[in-house]
């Protein structure tokens, strides 16, 4: 379920005159045969959190941002691919 709606805060964002169904019917069928890149894009962040917690969590200041940032380079591709 969360990655068939992965894409809610940031189609709220790009688009906020449509409503909550909308915006979710929109993330479903954006993300129709894309799940599986959204969750190795996921899992590739485990260890970037392991070596957060190994630097006294000090890394974890930074971790959390930098996977926001890829997911948000992850829907503007997918953005740009479907509108092309």
């Amino acid at each position: 379920m969360y990655l068939r709606y992965a894409l809610v805060y940031f189609i709220v964002n790009d688009e906020p005159e449509i409503g909550v169904f909308e915006t979710l019917k929109e993330s479903t069928r954006r993300m129709d045969s894309h799940k599986a890149k959204l969750f190795w894009l996921g899992v590739s962040f485990i260890p970037w959190m392991f070596v957060g917690m190994l630097a006294l969590g000090i890394g974890l200041l930074w971790s959390p941002i930098y996977m926001l940032v890829a997911f948000a380079a992850f829907y503007d591709d997918l953005r740009h691919r479907q509108s092309s």
